[in-house]
């Protein structure tokens, strides 16, 4: 990753967001299990029941906590989601249900876990000095919430509720899974149709 020094005046903290913001959609490294309940809290720790009417899972304290499946908005194996602490009433025009399927969206969907692990891959790799401005700099709820009225934009509520609907069924979590082996081999085949056609 190439880093660029921030001088106050500059417009070196510009061109270091737009860069690292662009690596942000890269996938997630998996680290441990989280429950996403629909209120807006997250659980992480270790899942050790999941069946058709309830999720139980043991928190870094060790206490086991059991939701039933309609308090659930996603589970996520083997990754870490972080909490995300937005405050709905900031959105004016946004009606709070809509705010909340954005939210669900972008935590189904995979944005909110790329997001969380490619700025601790930032800060991480950072220098030593500037490590702590980068904390402040790179706000995973700063970031979301910046994003919310893009969706709001785009997409109707009953568009979201389609779109959180698919992402959190198992056709929607193993397209995350294999996007990008997917674009790789799609973007593999397409160079070998041209590279055949050219060599007719």
């Amino acid at each position: 990753m190439r880093y660029i020094i921030i001088e106050k005046g500059s417009g070196a903290v510009k061109k270091f967001l737009l860069t690292n913001l662009l690596i942000m959609i890269l996938p997630a490294v998996a680290f441990a299990d989280s429950v996403q309940l629909r209120d807006g809290r997250t659980i992480t720790g270790k899942l050790i029941e999941r069946n058709s009417y309830q999720i139980v899972i043991r928190d870094e304290s060790g206490m086991l906590n059991r939701f039933y499946n309609d308090q659930v908005a996603n589970v996520i194996e083997g990754e870490v989601a972080a909490p995300v602490t937005i405050d709905q009433a900031q959105f004016e025009g946004i009606s709070s249900r809509k705010v909340g399927l954005i939210i669900r969206l972008l935590g189904a969907n995979g944005t909110q876990r790329n997001l969380e692990k490619n700025i601790k891959d930032t800060i991480a790799q950072a220098p030593g000095p500037r490590k702590e401005e980068f904390k402040k700099i790179f706000d995973l709820n700063e970031i979301l919430s910046k994003l919310i009225p893009v969706y709001d934009r785009y997409f109707s509520e009953e568009e979201l509720s389609a779109l959180v609907e698919f992402y959190e069924s198992a056709a929607g979590q193993k397209l995350i899974q294999i996007s990008s082996d997917l674009v790789k081999d799609a973007a593999q085949a397409s160079l070998q149709y041209f590279e055949e056609k050219l060599t007719q």
